[in-house]
């Protein structure tokens, strides 16, 4: 495993649980006047930011997956390429 990809699954992880954190205290934090339009949109925001939680993670996750797949096609196709010019 590559250190860009480890870097990015890093952030993968830390970008899940920031959004879920994020979710959580909006959801979680009681407002002032509880019947008011600000309370309704602290509630979609909050359930917004976990919903992308779990969309977030893992498309970054896979994105990691699928560098370290292309960097690997990529040496391949220069081998190729220095094989072809030495015959």
């Amino acid at each position: 495993m590559g250190e860009r990809q480890s870097f990015v699954k890093l952030f993968a992880v830390l970008s899940t649980l920031g959004c879920w954190s994020a979710g959580g205290y909006l959801l979680l934090t009681e407002p002032a006047d509880p019947n008011t339009l600000f309370a309704a949109i602290m509630d979609g925001m909050g359930l917004y930011f976990i919903a992308k939680g779990f969309f977030v993670g893992p498309s970054l996750w896979k994105q990691a997956q699928q560098v370290e797949l292309l960097r690997g096609l990529g040496s391949y196709a220069a081998h190729e390429a220095e094989r072809k010019r030495e015959s």
